[in-house]
């Protein structure tokens, strides 16, 4: 396929043609796995390079957050791992935060033989106890260029009376299909006893009540994202309407915040997309990263 350099994004060229009586536009097509689609109209965004500086504040961020049910989602990608044979380990790419709670969303985890893992990672807010991992995702059926290349995450977070649930789903490359991979429901109750376990008194357990989400993080360990959206929603969404949502390539008005989260006009861009002014801030550095995936 063709591509062109509209100063902002890439766009697809056109393929024109004489039909004896006006010129259209022959379709360009590209296979999704499933069926032949067109790709004219597609663009190609230069992504954001994250966590350049280890443990440091490379990230987006906002002070708010969806209550009753958040769905936040991204394009993903490991920096070059170098020469086969490698092994590398997470990558921090979201974080969502309560009063007392935070959850890291986790990816990246792969090899050059096509590993790949990704989770989730429950922590208490005040003094970063460990919880637990969830929402856990091992396959080792993958290839070493499907793990390098682009990879759409997504995590929903409800909190609930007395437990909270989290989904999270993955796509690997713009050409696959969106797929569950993990889903934990923790109680209240059983995080309680882990805290318990890790020093706590039972009293401070049990007052440890997890409120809704107050603030998220776009961005942690060093890589690459782009095209973050996050959208409040509680019921689970279907497989449709999650891979609709990653081949997304303009605004987004339905989303509770929808981001670029791209390299435009020489600068991080970072505002909401959605028309709700949700704009992301940045307590660090973004840089210029990757040619995205071609959405």
């Amino acid at each position: 396929m063709t591509r062109y350099y509209n100063g902002t994004s890439w766009q697809e060229a056109s393929v024109r043609y004489w039909n004896g009586t006006t010129w259209g536009i022959a379709p360009v097509m590209r296979w999704n796995g499933t069926a032949w689609v067109s790709v004219i109209n597609n663009v190609q965004d230069i992504s954001l390079e994250a966590g350049r500086q280890e443990y440091g504040s490379d990230y987006g961020f906002l002070t708010s957050a969806p209550s009753g049910g958040s769905l936040i989602s991204m394009w993903t990608r490991i920096p070059d791992p170098g020469a086969a044979p490698w092994s590398r380990g997470n990558m921090d790419v979201h974080t969502l935060f309560g009063a007392d709670w935070y959850f890291r969303c986790l990816v990246g985890n792969s090899n050059s033989a096509g590993a790949l893992n990704a989770n989730s990672m429950l922590f208490a807010r005040s003094d970063n106890t460990w919880i637990g991992d969830y929402s856990y995702y091992s396959d080792n059926g993958w290839t070493e260029d499907q793990v390098k290349g682009w990879i759409w995450a997504a995590w929903q977070v409800i909190i609930g009376a007395s437990s909270i649930i989290i989904r999270q789903w993955l796509k690997v490359g713009e050409s696959g299909s969106v797929f569950a991979a993990g889903e934990s429901e923790i109680t209240f109750t059983d995080a309680r006893a882990v805290l318990v376990a890790n020093g706590w008194s039972q009293a401070a357990a049990d007052a440890w009540i997890p409120g809704q989400p107050n603030r998220f993080h776009i961005g942690g360990d060093n890589g690459y994202i782009c095209h973050a959206r996050v959208q409040a929603i509680s019921t689970t969404p279907t497989l449709s309407a999650l891979d609709a949502i990653s081949n997304l390539n303009s605004s987004d008005s339905t989303a509770w915040g929808d981001y670029r989260f791209g390299w435009v006009d020489g600068a991080a861009d970072l505002s909401d997309r959605s028309g709700n002014n949700r704009n992301l801030s940045t307590g660090g550095t973004l840089y210029q990263g990757l040619t995205g995936p071609v959405l």
